[in-house]
């Protein structure tokens, strides 16, 4: 949510990806995701007392492309290979309106690590637990940081944006076109 508590808040994904291998462990992959969310609108011009004006829904869309690294190489290990991933991408808003402070998430720039497991039984069916972290930057108005009428704490000292942390955790099936 970040330090202001108008960010993205925990919610649902559903998302699908798509990985070509580019040789040895190597894939090349793209992921995208639509996160079901809300956050807080606050009008930092208030008094802290009366500030929060509600909470609204925000369609975040994750989109990611980079590289995956088997850390088996091309083998498994009792049919289980455990892998890591590293992308770039942008968490967009869609529908993304500004709140009466000005705020908007936007389409900020998205830095993806990550890891996890698939299980590879054999046949073209395959599981998978990831763990990613999706690091992208908060830009606030100068009005968070303005004294509010009345008086007061402004919303923010000092700040005009930040890098948060985004975990994603995921459980899914994928199927193997070819080999």
């Amino acid at each position: 949510e970040g330090s202001a508590g108008v960010g993205p808040q925990a919610g649902p994904i559903v998302g699908a990806r798509y990985a070509i291998r580019i040789g040895g462990p190597a894939y090349f992959s793209v992921h995208t995701g639509h996160a079901f969310s809300k956050r807080n609108v606050i009008d930092p011009l208030n008094p802290p007392a009366t500030r929060h004006l509600g909470t609204k829904d925000v369609s975040l869309v994750l989109l990611d492309a980079g590289i995956t690294l088997n850390l088996t190489g091309q083998k498994s290990w009792h049919d289980i290979i455990p892998f890591a991933r590293f992308g770039i991408g942008v968490a967009a808003n869609l529908g993304g309106r500004s709140d009466p402070a000005n705020f908007r998430i936007g389409t900020p720039f998205a830095l993806v690590l990550g890891t996890g497991i698939r299980w590879a039984p054999g046949g073209r069916w395959q599981l998978r637990l990831d763990a990613s972290d999706h690091l992208f930057r908060l830009n606030y108005p100068s009005t968070y940081g303005n004294i509010p009428e009345g008086g007061g704490a402004p919303v923010l000292e000092g700040k005009t944006s930040e890098w948060k942390h985004n975990g994603v955790f995921s459980i899914g099936a994928s199927y193997t076109i070819s080999r």
